[in-house]
């Protein structure tokens, strides 16, 4: 889960800076953010790139610019976590949405986390589709 995330000015500065504008994200070019999450409790840089942009399809892409370390012992080299995320229009009301995530560990320690994904995947579905996350059993156990 993430603690915070905030966009920041670029990915050799970790300076806070506002929220990037739709102006900014359109451009197509490489924006940053730094996150952390509960897992490492440590700040790691992520780059975001929109990658499509018309009116009826998006798609963004996701990777770590840092190194996610544990313990002094770097899981995921940069660019081990890469995600795809794509929304399609399919009428007026409804959006489809995908994704696909690439891992690539960099220590036996990463390894063996398929069920963490499931039950991430699944959680994200449920609050996409507006269902309580945590009403029923993890999907995988």
């Amino acid at each position: 889960m993430v603690e915070s995330a905030a966009a920041i000015v670029s990915a050799s500065s970790r300076l806070p800076r506002a929220d990037y504008s739709l102006a900014e994200l359109v451009t197509g070019e490489d924006r940053y953010y730094s996150m952390t999450d509960t897992r490492s409790g440590r700040a790691v840089t992520y780059r975001l790139r929109l990658w499509q942009n018309q009116p009826t399809e998006l798609g963004v892409e996701i990777t770590n610019v840092d190194a996610i370390k544990q313990w002094g012992i770097t899981l995921y080299a940069p660019g081990g976590l890469h995600t795809l995320y794509f929304l399609k229009k399919q009428s007026p009301d409804i959006w489809a949405y995908y994704s696909i995530t690439r891992v690539l560990p960099n220590s036996f320690l990463a390894e063996g986390h398929d069920k963490s994904y499931i039950n991430r995947a699944v959680a994200l579905y449920r609050y996409i589709v507006g269902l309580q996350t945590d009403a029923e059993p993890p999907s995988a156990r």
